[in-house]
């Protein structure tokens, strides 16, 4: 099948620089969403909200790897989140086990609820 559109885009740009023996694929990622349930700081303000979210989407952004092979850990998680100052005492309700994606599939940070 020949490229059309934006992979012929991205196959025009790429083919001029790759070395002679590279085989170069690309395609579109599959987004998976997670969605977070934290419990125990239900008041957090939100700098600590926005805080949160960056450093999980920090974390999914880092580790992300569409040849599936992906997986996120939940102590990496957990890491990230309670390195934010205002999660002292927090729960992770959900997710509640490593996250692993199939080929073409990278994280996207769902809806983050505080309960």
């Amino acid at each position: 099948m020949k490229a059309s559109g934006d992979q012929l885009s991205v196959a025009d740009h790429i083919y001029p620089l790759q070395t002679d023996t590279a085989i170069v694929f690309v395609c579109s990622p599959i987004r998976k969403t997670i969605d977070f349930e934290i419990a125990g700081i239900k008041d957090a303000d939100s700098t600590v909200v926005s805080n949160i979210k960056n450093a999980i989407t920090t974390l999914f952004f880092d580790e992300s790897n569409p040849d599936g092979t992906g997986k996120i850990d939940l102590s990496d998680i957990n890491k990230s989140i309670s390195n934010v100052d205002g999660t002292k005492g927090y729960i992770l309700n959900s997710p509640s086990s490593n996250i692993t994606f199939s080929i073409g599939e990278i994280p996207l940070l769902g809806e983050v609820d505080f309960v």
